[in-house]
């Protein structure tokens, strides 16, 4: 199976500029920097959540995203040949972007492109399902969720870090194993990414998700997941 790696994030820092007392010592300063660094960081779920997307491409297995938000603009390149993500020039740590070019294969007409069984469950219950009509694979994102206080917590912070809708209580408690009320613990997901209309006013993009106990992914918590389709707005849509 071929695999190429591209791009994504999960913990990405932008660098703020900054003006130092005279007085403080070089130490100081390099603490104060830290600081600065860490409390300015700009993740890909606060991309995701807040700002629009304003142009994507994808070149030679290098997918580039602009986003904006009110004439502040960033940048997000996912390498597929270094298999680097980096958010404005900075390398992102936390999170990898797999091309598995058995799930891309085309079929006759899109209708029943891409048609591969995927695994998942929702809140009506469980099965199997081809993915959907006219929507074509565009990869496979892993990376890890903190710890989470219980089921709700850990569903609004998926609802701005992984694509589509519905992220709710319910999905979470069968994703993971855990009842409503437990303290769940910091998890390793894979979800795959698909899409239809790219680039155009009826761009749309959902997602098949699953959670593992291990960076390893051999022990599930539970099964997959797939979500409700999310419209992407661009500008002028």
């Amino acid at each position: 199976m071929k695999k190429n790696f591209l791009a994504l994030s999960a913990v990405a820092a932008l660098t703020a500029t900054s003006i130092f007392p005279t007085f403080a010592s070089a130490e100081e300063q390099e603490n104060d920097y830290h600081v600065i660094q860490e409390s300015s960081a700009l993740t890909i779920e606060e991309l995701l959540t807040n700002y629009q997307i304003l142009d994507a491409s994808f070149v030679e297995s290098v997918y580039t995203v602009t986003y904006e938000r009110n004439g502040e603009l960033h940048t997000v390149v996912y390498d597929g040949n270094s298999g680097n993500v980096t958010i404005d020039g900075l390398i992102q740590s936390g999170l990898t972007y797999e091309y598995n070019s058995e799930l891309a294969v085309p079929t006759q007409n899109d209708s029943t492109k891409n048609s591969i069984p995927i695994n998942y469950s929702n809140d009506q219950g469980g099965g199997s399902s081809a993915v959907k009509p006219g929507y074509k694979y565009v990869g496979t994102i892993k990376g890890n969720t903190e710890k989470a206080k219980n089921a709700a917590a850990l569903a609004s912070a998926l609802a701005g870090a992984i694509p589509g809708l519905g992220w709710g209580k319910s999905c979470v408690i069968i994703m993971t194993g855990y009842n409503a009320s437990e303290l769940i613990p910091s998890a390793y997901y894979t979800y795959q990414l698909y899409e239809k209309g790219f680039m155009t006013k009826d761009w749309y993009q959902y997602t098949s998700t699953r959670f593992y106990e291990d960076s390893e992914r051999t022990k599930p918590m539970g099964p997959w997941w797939t979500s409700e389709v999310q419209k992407i707005n661009l500008p002028n849509s």
